[in-house]
């Protein structure tokens, strides 16, 4: 326990003291705090002229700090940094929304920290700054890409989002997200929204995007397809393979695989042969010498979107590149059949053979330098590649990893199976095309 409190004591300084030695954003002037104090259940006695924020605190099942909220809050505002699929996310949630309506909130939270310092800490004074009515702080998920999320509330109920990187690669995906965002400034979309982004010094800032009433849904839809096909017209071009960034990655993420001689908590015969079937793929692929590649989100998914009859609001652009057609629409079949439906391949396949067949798709795909096959192989070689040695050092391996794993290595030996023919002698290659005729 002393050691979850150490790093809880540490995480709390980053957040609202540090940037952890972040690189800047653009404008961002390193931060010099004075010396700060951080204190746990009773409030120690305030030194002359010193400020002081004291939140409400909820942890993980390890112990460490989760959420925090302003002790005089009056209700759970940081439930909207809460993804409550499930029934044991809406049990949480109904919880804590019944014990704030009763006033008895302090029955579930797991403690009070007070936050003293001699000038207001960074949350307040952007609390102050943006004329915030109230806030709220999720402390972000461990990992080399921690960032924190505060949410503020204004005096019109309108909602906005800030996001604190707490490590050097968490900025880098900040500030990639906000490059994102300003470069669709310019385009027009009808079946895609997103938010707004500001600088701050912090990190940046985002609109709330929420619409009024959300459709709850795990499947991918036509204006899923819609919005993606959108997204794709708007942002196409054609890419030499030979100088394509996600192409290059591929390849140092399987030298990384050839060179190591070690398996984690990874069943060995299992990551051998992934490694064997994955130097298999990216040799059927290699003959594909441009790629049709657009704009993706990277991480298109249920948790990351919200779904309304006329168009997908979509937030979390940290992971956006350039990547091949398609792999947005295979990652959202992907990631929801196996971590929210617990489907089989089959399953799976059905739902990419019904995506296959849709007339956007192969009307999108008319003007295409690789086939639909050759889009998903891609997809599959890209997303375990990356994934497989992150998965080799990681310790404890969560079991939702067990499964996406298990899963791919099916996938890739499915592909290789169905497409045992060389491909080039079985898809057409249509003429590199600009963007006006996408």
């Amino acid at each position: 326990m002393k050691h979850i409190a150490q790093l809880n004591r540490i995480l709390l300084r980053k957040i609202f003291f540090t940037t952890a030695h972040a690189p800047e954003l653009p404008g961002h002037s390193p931060d010099h705090a004075p010396a700060e104090k951080i204190s746990f259940g009773k409030a120690p006695a305030l030194p002359d002229g010193w400020h002081r924020a004291s939140y409400a605190f909820v942890c993980n099942p390890d112990g460490s700090i989760r959420w925090l909220y302003p002790v005089e809050s009056r209700k759970p505002l940081f439930l909207r940094l809460y993804n409550s699929a499930g029934w044991r996310g809406r049990l949480f949630s109904s919880a804590f929304r019944m014990a704030f309506a009763l006033g008895a909130q302090r029955l579930l939270q797991h403690g009070v920290v007070h936050i003293d310092s001699p000038q207001p800490n960074r949350i307040a004074a952007l609390a102050s700054n943006e004329h915030a009515h109230q806030h709220a702080i999720f402390t972000g998920t461990v990992g080399e890409n921690r960032k924190a999320i505060v949410l503020l509330q204004h005096a019109d109920k309108k909602a906005s989002f800030v996001k604190i990187p707490l490590t050097p690669s968490a900025a880098d995906l900040v500030l990639n997200e906000f490059h994102t965002l300003n470069s669709l400034l310019g385009l027009h979309f009808d079946k895609l929204l997103f938010p707004h982004v500001r600088r701050l010094e912090a990190g940046i800032l985002l609109s709330d995007i929420r619409p009024p009433h959300p459709i709850p849904s795990s499947r991918f839809t036509d204006l899923h397809l819609q919005a993606l096909v959108e997204l794709t017209r708007q942002t196409a071009f054609t890419a030499s393979s030979t100088g394509f960034l996600p192409t290059l990655g591929i390849l140092r993420q399987l030298q990384t695989l050839q060179a190591t001689d070690s398996f984690g908590e990874l069943d060995p015969g299992t990551v051998l042969q992934l490694r064997k079937n994955l130097f298999a793929l990216q040799e059927r692929l290699s003959h594909i010498e441009h790629w049709p590649v657009s704009l993706s989100h990277g991480d298109f998914t249920p948790w990351n979107l919200y779904l309304c009859r006329r168009a997908i609001h979509l937030y979390d652009w940290e992971l956006a590149k350039t990547l091949p057609w398609l792999y947005d629409a295979f990652h959202f079949i992907f990631q929801t059949g196996i971590l929210l439906r617990r489907e089989s391949l089959n399953s799976i396949i059905g739902e990419l053979n019904h995506l296959r067949k849709q007339p956007a798709i192969r009307n999108l795909l008319r003007h295409s330098t690789a086939s639909f096959d050759e889009l998903l192989g891609f997809y599959l070689l890209h997303n375990t590649a990356y994934y497989l040695p992150r998965y080799i050092v990681q310790k404890p391996l969560h079991r939702q990893a067990h499964w996406l794993l298990h899963t791919w290595a099916q996938a890739v030996d499915w592909w290789l199976a169905a497409t045992h023919r060389p491909l080039a002698s079985r898809t057409r290659r249509p003429a590199e095309t600009s963007n006006a005729e996408v």
